[in-house]
């Protein structure tokens, strides 16, 4: 059965009275704290971001365990530590999957398949026909990836996706597209002129508390579904080799089905213990095959091959 788990009560008791889940709240600061309670738990998926502030600290203590780790980080910095987790998750047993939602899945999906089949690649575009809504835990990691990482909102949200492809696809030159929303853009004026000012814990904990405070007018569509074009170029010519399109359910709906399906694979034992791309872990055709918008949660669940029963159970 599902544990949640989390840093504050509020929240957690009303999903656990929503769902008659069980409940845990604990702190992230001391790793005995954290095996204590992971001692009993085969995986965790974590949700939580700024994945700055959590993904070390549960990737840590899983790894000490033997226990499963999996995230949904979109934070580059985070996922470099992660892939360079490796060995330490061979010899622990662990399964380590970061960044297992809609941007790098189905990104590094695309791109693998298209790998797979053409020779001779010398360089591969993506482009997201419409701007991606981004969570209000992206735009906290999006305002630590500025001042640590040194670069723009607008290429935080690629670094992710372009990290797991150059891990899967041989390091092939990549270019990512991503039109921004009118809210986004203007998160990207406001980034450029703060950015030096993002170090001060102080300051950074009020854009925080401002984020939370107003995150649904951080995106006017969040829902809307969003058509992905790949293209492939050889060295033959310097016209498109390969092209291929999908437009997949939306982007909140598509990470909820790709974290299912990574959790029932690593349960299933199908992933051996390492840490794993997107496209080395999942299965890339059934992910690039839900791509209808509209489907119920069922026949998308039974697409992809996921065992509800298993997951309830």
């Amino acid at each position: 059965m599902p544990v949640l788990a989390g840093r504050a009560d509020e929240a957690l008791l009303n999903l656990a009275d929503q769902y008659d889940l069980p409940y845990r709240v604990f702190s992230l600061t001391h790793q005995k704290v954290i095996r204590d309670q992971l001692q009993d738990v085969a995986l965790v998926l974590n949700c939580a971001g700024p994945f700055a502030g959590t993904a070390d600290a549960l990737r840590t203590a899983a790894l000490k365990l033997g226990c499963h780790y999996l995230d949904l980080s979109t934070e580059a910095s985070v996922n470099r530590r992660a892939y360079a987790d490796h060995e330490c998750a061979r010899a622990s047993g662990s399964v380590i999957l970061p960044a297992i939602g809609f941007d790098a899945v189905l990104t590094d999906s695309l791109v693998a398949s298209l790998c797979d089949k053409l020779a001779d690649i010398v360089r591969v575009t993506v482009d997201f026909n419409g701007p991606v809504s981004i969570t209000a835990g992206q735009l906290k990691s999006s305002l630590r990836e500025m001042w640590q990482e040194m670069v723009l909102p607008c290429d935080i949200m690629t670094q992710s996706a372009l990290l797991a492809c150059g891990h899967s696809s041989a390091d092939i030159p990549l270019e990512i597209q991503r039109p921004l929303s009118t809210d986004q853009q203007r998160f990207l004026f406001w980034g450029r002129h703060l950015k030096p000012l993002l170090g001060i814990g102080l300051l950074r904990r009020g854009f925080d508390g401002l984020i939370d405070r107003h995150y649904k007018h951080c995106d006017s569509e969040p829902f809307r579904p969003v058509s992905i074009t790949i293209r492939v170029y050889t060295q033959d010519s310097d016209e498109v080799a390969s092209e291929l399109s999908v437009t997949p359910c939306v982007a909140i709906e598509y990470t909820v089905i790709s974290s299912l399906m990574a959790v029932e694979h690593v349960l299933a034992d199908k992933i051996m213990p390492g840490v794993y791309t997107p496209a080395h872990a999942l299965d890339g055709a059934a992910m690039m095959a839900l791509n209808r918008h509209g489907d119920d949660d069922q026949a998308g669940l039974e697409l992809l091959d996921i065992n509800i029963d298993d997951l309830e159970h």
